[in-house]
């Protein structure tokens, strides 16, 4: 916006002085009232130094105004270098701040003025035009007229205490795309009236996550001047740290085989899974179908793995149970009852049969009897019992007579004698698993023998048949020998199955379930797969206390499954469903905090109590307590800059400090001594002929705010003067530089020798207040004000005075106010004298933002 052009001035000397690559040194950066920042010397700088750079992009004039355009900017400078109309922008901050920071100041104000110089292309150099004192600020002309600070109305001041919302950080949980952000809406006071604000977004908008947004407030006062602030809102997605979920997966499976089985075929429904971010892979350590040996638990191991690399395990086992063998040995050919004949006399014969054979499902089968084939019998019938036992003591008895028949000697023989069985099949039972209808059951072949040879024999069923679960069937065989002699021997097959103690197997089965909802929600819908059963003996019946789509709380839920076959075998199964509750990560929210708070005290002020409104928060949990490094009302040094820091802490320990600036600045020394009696003019007569004559008057006193006062004058009490009026003037100079003159004349008569002298002298008044001006704090109605009383001498000795008011009065404030003498000698000659005494009331101070910080 500063606009000058400047003529061409190359001083290489110049130059030469200046630190190029690092800021000068001899000022500082501090605040100055009104203004914001400005640059302050630290030490005497003669006039005609060169100060320093300012520092920007050497620009075309046309660039310049283009960026004028685009963006309002207070630090870009124009200017002439060699017929070229040039700009120096200095927006962006660097190095050479001290120019950039330099304020611009009134003609009387001014003591620095900007030059271009050659050296090695443009260059803008700060020069002193007159002597800077340590602490004094370095003010220049701007060249424009229309900047904020000169072209306020009286009484018109830029908005205070703005109070505007921080920059605003929100987590939300991984996969969410956006979020509503609220804020307090920003305050403004102004002085003129209503501040009129726009925005570029309103609180509780919605804010995409990932990304960081600009909000932007325009501020417009009554008189069309307008400012913006802007803050930034950033929505983070927290990172996944969730792994995937795995929906359904395999119960433990146990099954069983038979008794000598060595392994079996195990298959299971694969698991089901879902992710946040979709896609999860798979692997496993075996595969459904293949073969698992009996006798042993055989762990199945999948691993899930989602695309960021988030994985989790599940493991079941598979047992393959054998039978136990309860299966009685088969006795598959035993032998039948002999019957043999002896000759009448005869005491006994020897008997012979066939030895039995046996079959046994787990090995061998150890047999014992107590008559071997060989043995001797005595006419009748002997039973004869075999024990069969298997090494699982599994035990069976078949028995069989023996009968010795004598012949009656009286009659011839013929053949009456039926073939002889020696070995035929005993009762066979055989059990199947449940649901089998039917299985395949075989024997051994009878034997027999016959007195006269061969023995045909007819069968109703063949061995190997199948035969029907849960019923006996009969199995006949008929032996004819060669005569027409037969015999009918028959047993019974029975398939027993075995009863359903099978239970239902849970082919899938859901995981449990952790959920995880926003910090303050009271309850969830949480869904999972529904079960899967299988069962060998018909439907199961589920039945279970929870369903999916339910409603839980925080904590953790069982939900219990019972699955049930119509044969009564049950199974429960149980998953727990849990639902965490994010941790509180949120900081309290300041909704309001001070802005920085500059404030401006009279000369010699030490310090001065400082107040502000207390910040304001919120938090999701409610409660925040704050604690504070100075409290409001605290007395703040002048000519320094504190820190306050506030720090805000929610229930859950979440903590936020925010610091403000209070900078308490002096003004500079701006008033003049106070000349508080100053000798009057001074009139004496002398006889006719004196050349000259010694005249003395009182030495005048002066006050100052700011220490000691330096009196120089160019004639002294005592001095000689000749006839006529001279002027004696007096200099008060204080230390900071301020300054005031004060005259008396001095008067000296020559009588006239040719008449006689009267009394024609007024009394000489040879001391007088001067004007009197006081300050006060802003809204004292008055204060009160003293002088030195006057000082009289009279050719005639006594002079009397009175006044109109007395020192010591209460004078109002905003006023000034005259106190008049009268002094009258003892012939009644008088004089008057008048002083003046004003009271002024000091400025309110105001917190003030540097203007070009708030983009007037």
């Amino acid at each position: 916006m500063s606009r000058q052009t400047r003529s061409k001035h190359s001083e290489h000397d110049d130059l030469a002085v200046l630190v190029v690559n690092d800021p000068q040194t001899g000022f500082v950066i501090r605040p100055s009232p009104g203004k914001g920042l400005g640059t302050f010397a630290t030490e005497n700088i003669p006039a005609g130094k060169p100060l320093y750079i300012y520092g920007g992009d050497i620009i075309s004039k046309q660039e310049g105004e283009r960026r004028e355009k685009s963006s309002e900017s207070v630090f870009r400078y124009f200017f002439m270098f060699k017929g070229k109309q040039l700009c120096s922008d200095a927006t962006t901050p660097s190095k050479f701040i001290l120019g950039r920071m330099t304020n611009h100041g009134v003609k009387r104000q001014q003591n620095a003025k900007m030059k271009v110089i050659d050296f090695h292309g443009p260059q803008l150099m700060m020069y002193s035009i007159r002597t800077l004192k340590a602490g004094e600020e370095v003010l220049y002309d701007y060249g424009v007229n229309d900047l904020p600070w000169l072209q306020r109305k009286s009484g018109e001041a830029i908005p205070l205490n703005v109070s505007f919302p921080e920059d605003i950080s929100v987590t939300v949980p991984f996969g969410t795309p956006n979020t509503t952000v609220t804020w307090a809406e920003p305050t403004t006071n102004d002085t003129l009236g209503t501040v009129i604000l726009s925005k570029t977004i309103e609180s509780g908008s919605s804010f995409p996550t990932g990304q960081t947004t600009a909000v932007t407030y325009t501020f417009t006062r009554p008189t069309g001047n307008s400012f913006t602030r802007t803050f930034q809102v950033t929505v983070v997605e927290l990172t996944d740290r969730t792994d995937p979920f795995v929906t359904s997966f395999p119960e433990d499976i146990s099954v069983t085989v038979p008794f000598g089985t060595p392994n079996t075929t195990v298959t299971w429904a694969e698991p089901t899974t879902n992710d946040n971010l979709g896609t999860v892979i798979s692997s496993k350590t075996i595969e459904s179908g293949s073969p698992f040996p009996t006798g042993q638990t055989t762990a199945v191991t999948y691993t899930f793995t989602n695309s960021t690399g988030n994985s989790v395990k599940k493991t079941f086992q598979v047992t393959v149970v054998e039978l136990t063998d309860t299966v009685l040995p088969q006795v598959t050919a035993f032998p039948e009852d002999v019957s043999v004949t002896i000759p009448f006399g005869k005491s006994d014969v020897s008997v012979v049969w066939p030895n039995p054979t046996v079959s046994n499902n787990s090995g061998p089968v150890i047999i014992n009897s107590d008559r071997q084939p060989g043995s001797f019998f005595s006419p009748g019938t002997t039973p004869v019992t075999y024990l069969f036992t298997d090494l699982s003591g599994n035990s069976v008895t078949r028995t069989l007579n023996v009968k010795v028949n004598v012949l009656d000697n009286s009659f011839p023989t013929a053949d009456r004698t039926d073939p002889f069985v020696t070995s035929f099949p005993e009762d066979i039972s055989v059990t199947v698993p449940f649901g089998t209808p039917n299985t395949t059951v075989t024997w051994a072949e009878p034997t027999t023998n016959d007195n006269l040879g061969t023995v045909i024999s007819s069968k109703t069923i063949e061995s190997g048949s199948p035969f029907p679960t849960g019923q006996t069937t009969a199995v006949t065989y008929t032996f004819t020998n060669s005569t027409g002699n037969s015999v009918k021997k028959t047993f019974q097959v029975t398939v027993v199955e075995l009863t359903d103690t099978v239970l239902p197997q849970v082919t899938a089965f859901p995981e449990d379930v952790s959920v995880t909802i926003p910090f303050g929600k009271s309850d969830v819908s949480v869904v999972w797969p529904n079960p899967t059963v299988s069962n060998n003996s018909g439907p199961v019946i589920i039945n279970s206390d929870r369903q999916p789509g339910s409603f839980f709380s925080p904590g953790t839920t069982p939900v219990t499954y019972l699955f049930t076959d119509l044969s009564g075998n049950s199974v429960t199964r149980t998953l727990n469903v849990k639902v965490n509750v994010l941790a509180d990560r949120t900081d309290p929210f300041v909704t309001s905090f001070p802005e920085d708070i500059s404030v401006t005290v009279p000369f010699g002020t030490p310090n001065t109590t400082v107040t502000w409104a207390e910040p304001t928060t919120n938090d999701n949990l409610g409660t925040v307590i704050s604690s504070k490094t100075i409290e409001s009302g605290s007395p703040f040094p002048t000519g320094q800059t504190t820190a306050v820091t506030y720090t805000f802490t929610n229930s859950t320990g979440n903590s936020v400090k925010k610091t403000f600036q209070v900078t308490v600045v002096e003004l500079t020394d701006t008033v003049l001594p106070q000349v508080t009696a100053f000798p009057e003019d001074v009139s004496v007569t002398i006889p006719f002929g004196k050349s000259d004559v010694s005249v003395v008057w009182p030495n005048p006193t002066v006050s100052n705010n700011s220490g000691p006062v330096i009196i120089n004058s160019d004639r002294q009490p005592g001095s000689f003067f000749s006839p006529g009026t001279t002027p004696v003037t007096y200099l008060f100079t204080d230390l900071s530089g301020n300054s005031v003159t004060r005259t008396l004349n001095v008067k000296v008569n020559v009588l006239d020798n040719s008449f006689p002298t009267a009394d024609r002298t007024d009394p000489f008044v040879t001391s007088f207040p001067e004007d009197i001006s006081v300050t006060v704090p802003f809204g004292t109605p008055n204060t009160t004000v003293t002088w030195a009383e006057p000082t009289t001498n009279d050719n005639l000795g006594t002079v009397i005075s009175s006044k109109t008011i007395e020192s010591g009065s209460p004078f109002p404030t905003g006023q000034t106010t005259a106190v008049t003498y009268t002094f009258t000698n003892s012939t009644g000659k008088s004089v008057t004298k008048t002083f003046q005494v004003t009271v002024v009331e000091l400025s309110c101070s105001s917190r003030v933002k540097r203007l070009t910080e708030l983009s007037l």
